[in-house]
């Protein structure tokens, strides 16, 4: 009998274990929706002459709205980005008008983005795109008892803290195998 209690437990178990991934791969979907209609919003700003922006670049901006002004090295770390990467985009965003850099008085390598005009429109529409997809979402969970929401905020975290460690153990073992594969 233990035997049988013991396989019906693993069953359990391996249902309970799909309904977490499917419950994350859901939620990580209905997100990626979130970041399309964000995209949408920042093409729709090109109509509003403030350029045609994607979302990396309306975080960007909205980075350097918050740290005015914002050096390459430290967007990438914030923004989980190459430094190359936040090269490439600022120079677009400078092409746009959104951002211009300056460098330090003594220092001809390192370079601060500022906000222009433009770029401070933008990452304002952005902030109050933020605001109001916040306050939808929490207008439907608002409703939960508090006990709840302490509950599945605690799990958020440590499912973010899981995530980030599942993350760098995908890359060790990828950089593994690959490294197999060139010998």
């Amino acid at each position: 009998m233990p035997e049988q209690a013991q396989g019906e437990d693993m069953s359990e178990k391996e249902q309970l274990r799909q309904r977490v991934i499917n419950g994350l791969v859901h939620l990580s979907q209905r997100m990626e929706e979130v970041n399309g209609l964000f995209d949408k919003a920042g093409n729709n700003l090109a109509q509003v002459e403030l350029g045609g922006l994607i979302l990396t670049e309306m975080h960007f901006l909205a980075l350097i709205a918050g740290d005015e002004p914002v050096n390459g090295v430290a967007a990438a770390r914030k923004l989980g980005m190459t430094r190359g990467g936040i090269s490439k985009m600022a120079a677009r965003l400078q092409v746009g008008g959104f951002v211009q850099p300056r460098r330090l008085p003594g220092d001809k390598k390192s370079l601060l983005y500022e906000l222009t005009d433009k770029g401070r429109r933008a990452a304002d529409t952005h902030r109050t795109l933020h605001n109001l997809a916040e306050d939808l979402l929490w207008e439907r969970l608002k409703a939960s008892p508090e006990e709840e929401l302490e509950r599945f905020a605690r799990m958020l975290a440590r499912t973010a803290e899981a995530l980030g460690e599942a993350n760098r153990q995908v890359r060790i073992n990828a950089t593994a195998l690959l490294a197999g594969e060139k010998k």
